[in-house]
């Protein structure tokens, strides 16, 4: 996925980790090449590079769509930072990604064996996918089903990029060259809505498809010129070159603790980021009340420490903060506030253990480390002190690779806000 607007990811390259910075940038060249504009593209890669930032091992769909349409193109930049791989490989794998044996074999058999016009919505495109994959059903018939699914409430998010993709690559398969174009244009209106549901790169990881993206079908509908991309191009260089010089800087600095809070709070309710309770949407609004500056330092010294004074500002500003996403944390009160190891045992000594070969610091750094959010979730965010009385701000859940790294709070609570004024959390 890309930033959906280059306002978005200049905020981003001010701000945010340098490999993020990297993907996203790298992203947004690709978002470039599905609408048509190869050469600008590859012009974006390059000053990139030119950088010399480490390539990140989780660009590489990114990587492997950009291989296939420089080589149906003819058009390939220079000092590519990563090894090509084979473009038949590319195809197929990318083919199973979309189509493939679903359910369990009595599920398919009954439904595979029924016609599509008994079928309601969600079997529809369950068969649509089955028989994708065992080439059981007419072309015509599998994409006039999923045409179908499509305009239901049914495919809205992820099912519906699933969906658009499945009969964008069906139809440049079978070279129905005019229904392939129909349904790159319903893929790239979905883009445009739920951006953050695509894979950006999957119908460039197909010869016939990216042959026709290349047209610049997409152009109108990204309202992306080649103008736009050299000012862009422009734009997102130099915000590069400044933070590659300056370091990472705050969006948001000048604004107060409570003006951010509330732009958080109003965003996330107007966009229906999750349910919110009765309560919640009725005051309208995440806040709750501030802490006293007594509790906050009868904390510090039952744990020992001095907390970052961004944090404590918070805290004055409110006492704790309600979760707003699937992924987010609910920010603790000031009297919930403990040692991780004091919380969660077990995971302190499990993640010790796997990382003392990795990082031998790392099992200190989860010790030492206090839990000021995601208390009975499935995530928790941490600070994390480096010594002279510097502390890291993380985010770290069991379900991802390690921990996601933050100068300080206030950069991931300012990330906070950027998401959702990029509607990041819109399905």
């Amino acid at each position: 996925m890309a930033k959906p607007s280059t306002k978005g990811l200049l905020r981003e390259i001010s701000s945010g980790d340098l490999e993020q910075v990297y993907i996203h940038i790298t992203n947004k060249a690709v978002e470039w090449v599905v609408a048509g504009f190869i050469d600008e593209a590859n012009s974006l890669l390059e000053q990139l590079w030119n950088f010399k930032i480490p390539h990140s091992r989780h660009l590489w769909l990114s990587d492997e769509g950009l291989q296939v349409m420089w080589t149906v193109s003819g058009k390939r930049p220079s000092a590519i930072p990563f090894v090509c791989k084979d473009i038949n490989e590319i195809q197929q794998e990318n083919w199973s990604r979309f189509f493939y044996p679903c359910g369990d074999e009595n599920s398919r058999l009954t439904i595979l064996n029924t016609p599509f016009g008994e079928l309601d919505d969600n079997q529809l495109f369950f068969k649509a996918i089955n028989a994708g994959y065992a080439n059981s059903e007419q072309p015509v018939d599998v994409l006039a089903a999923l045409k179908r699914f499509i305009g239901t409430d049914n495919a809205a998010g992820y099912s519906y990029f699933h969906a658009t993709s499945c009969a964008v690559l069906l139809a440049a398969k079978n070279n129905l060259s005019e229904k392939a174009e129909y349904f790159i244009d319903l893929w790239g209106q979905g883009y445009v809505k739920y951006w953050n549901n695509y894979t950006l790169a999957s119908l460039l990881r197909d010869r016939k498809s990216a042959m026709l993206l290349l047209k610049g079908v997409l152009a109108g509908v990204f309202k992306q010129t080649k103008e736009t991309c050299h000012k862009e191009t422009k734009e997102i260089i130099d915000a590069l070159a400044k933070r590659m010089a300056g370091g990472r800087t705050l969006v948001y600095g000048t604004i107060s603790w409570k003006q951010l809070l509330s732009s958080i709070s109003k965003l996330a309710i107007e966009q229906n980021t999750i349910d919110f309770a009765a309560a919640i949407l009725q005051r309208k609004t995440l806040c709750r009340k501030p802490a006293r500056n007594s509790k906050i330092k009868a904390v510090e010294e039952k744990l020992a420490v001095v907390l970052p004074d961004d944090y404590k500002t918070f805290l004055l500003a409110s006492n704790g903060f309600e979760n707003f996403s699937y992924t987010g944390v609910t920010l603790s009160s000031i009297d919930e506030v403990d040692f991780l190891i004091n919380v969660d045992e077990q995971l302190v000594e499990i993640w010790s253990d796997s990382m003392e070969d990795i990082d031998n610091l790392y099992g200190e750094k989860l010790k030492s480390s206090v839990v000021i959010g995601g208390l009975q979730e499935e995530q928790y965010l941490l600070l994390v002190p480096l010594g002279n009385r510097k502390w890291e701000c993380w985010h770290f859940a069991n379900w991802r690779p390690g921990e996601v790294t933050y100068e300080s709070f206030r950069f991931y609570i300012e990330e906070q806000l950027q998401r959702l004024e990029d509607n990041f959390y819109i399905n």
